[in-house]
């Protein structure tokens, strides 16, 4: 590939934005607008090109007063300015969140001249914004247009830190039809992003007797009971028992957020689930989306899909006989429930085959679309009386599992990660017409460095030029384990932007799956009985699943050692929390504010008597 020409930078100039106020629906405000203390979080984007895709990056962000007047300088004029509205909830939990009104997305290059009143979810906002390229003169007039404020609100640079967490997706998606009802309650926990403060880490503990009772019902159509708020759920605090030894309680623990200290406008596209059927058996699962536009949008997509899907017990029970199959008909609802999502999106539609959305046309995109991002890895574990565990993935968010036999804390990885580094998914897709290439600075105008080659008997071996040629630039490992970083490339074309992708199978990602990426999961099953420690007073086995966000930033066996307690044989909510901080701070260290999203669920699995 040759130097990529991208033609001339945009104009830059002047941002000016003025929040009038807002108005809501009567009855989403309980009728009286005058007790709603709303507020507002505005924040800019602004894009770069890479092979044809405009990518935002630079996020500023603001927390406005309403009719607060100010001013942007050095700004792109093809800059998004968004505008999230928020109302206060009074006396809510701590690390709670507030509720979200709505948003405004506008363009810095296609500003109305005057104030102008933008419908919420429910309600409206008045609001004007003017650009003015550097070397023009300001022609702008706030002031003709500024009306009295429309609702009660307050600076919310007054508000804690933790009142501000990212906005849900840009449109409600649509859903797969629920499972048919079946006899068996189910009780679930599920910590989505509309329910949490990306700004606060979640950690909690739950037993067999954490869940409040009583629950709403959902239609007749449906076999799920609806879940109540997290402030109404009761988690204990007593500490765990010998590692669920000798029959113990089973008990877990969940953690997710966005990366680096929190507080920036970065997405946390990592979504997960817990959900129990009975004491003896449960589903968890760990999501992981990428892709700007609809990696969010395909975790919870994919999220929804999975707990529908394994809710229904007739679902579940086919784990005993037939794992694998039962895994790939989950995984496969899973992805067309991503499709389904993707193309809810208003500018999405499909052209030529693909999924596509709708671009500016210019240079870079003549057709005035281009091929959607958009996909998420997930790793699933089912525990089956107790007694089996099954595991199934796609991607690279890893389960690990634990014990403390003879006396040091012995782990082993589930399932392998399934990158460009892995020699088996290379020799199952790698002919499909993509490239395994490392990533390295002058790849633009030096060309891709493969990672494998064909040796003498045409066995792929790691291609040892490539290596030599990335690690003289020093850019290190992309793990703690030694792996360096590498991802899939689509072929060059005239008609859609070379894409990449940092793993070989995935639910979404449509494009890259037309070469060949998979969503099938690849599938294990374990006796817990065969991997728990002989002597019962060695406990039995914990369980993590997480986010390469995670495990990242650890060796395997370094991060059970710090979860696992070698002395007592216990894990508890201080080492979860321990270990989840430590990560989180390592991320932010190396990366700060780009820091990866991070999520996981450490399971303490009862001893199999």
């Amino acid at each position: 590939m040759g130097a990529l020409d991208y033609g001339e930078a945009p104009a830059r100039g002047t941002l000016t934005v003025t929040v009038f106020g807002a108005e809501f629906e009567p009855d989403y405000v309980d009728g009286d607008e005058s007790s709603c203390s709303t507020y507002c979080v505005l924040w800019v984007l602004e894009p770069t090109r890479r092979r044809r895709r405009r990518t935002v990056l630079a996020p500023r962000t603001m927390h406005p007063a309403w009719q607060q007047v100010f001013s942007l300088d050095d700004t792109s004029a093809e800059a998004k300015v968004v505008v999230d509205v928020w109302r206060e909830l009074e006396g809510k939990a701590e690390g709670g969140a507030d509720d979200y009104f709505g948003k405004v997305t506008l363009r810095a290059n296609d500003l109305p001249p005057l104030a102008k009143l933008y419908e919420l979810v429910q309600g409206s906002i008045k609001l004007s914004a003017s650009f003015v390229a550097d070397g023009s003169p300001d022609t702008s007039d706030v002031s003709e247009a500024e009306p009295k404020p429309e609702s009660i609100g307050r600076a919310a640079a007054a508000l804690p830190a933790a009142a501000y967490r990212e906005p849900p997706a840009p449109a409600a998606q649509p859903r797969p039809a629920p499972p048919a009802p079946f006899e068996d309650e189910v009780q679930e926990v599920d910590e989505s992003q509309e329910e949490k403060d990306f700004g606060i880490d979640l950690l909690k503990k739950v037993d067999e007797e954490s869940y409040d009772e009583d629950f709403e019902d959902v239609p007749a159509t449906s076999a799920l009971k609806k879940q109540p708020e997290l402030a109404d759920l009761d988690f204990p605090a007593q500490p765990l028992s010998n590692g669920g030894a000798n029959g113990g309680p089973l008990d877990y623990y969940e953690y997710t957020h966005r990366g680096g200290d929190g507080k920036g406008a970065k997405e946390n596209q990592d979504a997960f689930f817990t959900l129990q059927l009975d004491a003896q058996n449960y589903v968890w699962c760990v999501l992981d989306g990428h892709g700007h536009d609809n990696g969010r949008i395909a975790a919870e997509a994919a999220r929804d899909s999975l707990k529908g899907y394994f809710s229904n017990r007739a679902n579940f029970e086919l784990l005993r006989s037939e794992p694998q199959a039962t895994m790939e008909v989950a995984f496969e609802e899973a992805n067309e429930a991503v499709r389904s999502a993707i193309l809810a999106q208003l500018t999405v539609f499909e052209k030529e085959g693909q999924i596509v959305m709708e671009m500016e046309v210019d240079e870079y995109c003549p057709l005035g679309y281009d091929v959607v991002d958009g996909g998420t890895t997930c790793t699933l574990a089912a525990l089956i009386d107790g007694r089996t565990l099954v595991v199934a993935a796609v991607g690279d968010s890893c389960g690990v599992l634990a014990n403390c036999a003879g006396g040091r804390v012995n782990t082993q990885e589930l399932i392998a990660e399934h990158s460009a580094l892995s020699q088996k998914e290379f020799e199952l897709i790698g002919g499909g017409g993509l490239e395994f290439v490392y990533e390295y600075p002058d790849m633009d105008s030096q060309g891709p460095l493969p990672v494998w080659e064909l040796d003498a008997k045409g066995k792929a071996v790691l291609c040892q030029h490539s290596i030599q040629a990335v690690d003289s630039y020093g850019m290190g490992f992309k793990t703690e384990r030694g792996d360096r970083a590498a991802f899939l490339l689509t072929p060059e074309n005239d008609h859609f932007s070379q894409m990449s992708l940092a793993v070989t199978r995935t639910l979404g990602d449509f494009y890259h799956q037309h070469f060949g990426v998979l969503h099938t999961p690849e599938v294990l099953v374990l006796d817990l009985a065969q991997e728990q420690p002989r002597s019962p007073a060695d406990g039995g086995c914990v369980l993590i699943i997480a986010s390469d966000g995670v495990w990242d930033h650890w060796t395997f066996e370094a991060a059970m050692e710090r979860l696992v307690n070698l002395e007592t044989r216990r894990t508890d909510k201080e080492r979860t929390e321990a270990l989840m901080e430590e990560t989180r701070a390592k991320g932010e260290e190396v990366f700060g504010a780009t820091a990866d999203n991070l999520t996981g669920i450490v399971v303490v699995l009862p001893r199999v008597e």
